[in-house]
């Protein structure tokens, strides 16, 4: 399995993506919260039929902003890190390769198992 030039490019730049998806979140629930506000406050208010007809128009941008809310929030903790997506790429492919199928010299197997052992460690 061979991977394209624009996969490498999107690997590494998934980070920036979560990151971003993050702050796409955090900014429609603030907008959220801000537009219950203006929603309690244009509903409760009993002078005017023009607030009335503003929160009905809110209320609209309300179930918008929500809806952005939860898609970003899914991509966000869903979308896997950089680290993560070289590790679902790389362990299948180490693992099935020949060499390691094949008769590997006690050398190479000691080396291999040292290099685990310290990936475990700095987990």
């Amino acid at each position: 399995m061979n991977i394209s030039p624009l996969g490498i490019y999107l690997i590494t730049r998934l980070d920036e993506i979560k990151n971003f998806m993050g702050i796409v979140a955090g900014t429609a629930a603030t907008l959220i919260f801000l537009l219950a506000v203006l929603i309690i406050a244009a509903e409760h208010d009993p002078s005017s039929a023009k607030d009335k007809e503003l929160a009905k128009r809110l209320k609209g941008h309300r179930e918008w902003l929500i809806s952005v809310l939860i898609l970003s929030l899914t991509f966000a903790l869903l979308l896997p890190t950089a680290r993560q997506a070289v590790a679902m790429y790389a362990i299948p492919q180490a693992i099935n390769s020949r060499l390691l199928q094949e008769d590997v010299p006690q050398a190479v197997r000691d080396l291999w198992e040292k290099v685990i052992k310290e990936g475990n460690r700095n987990d």
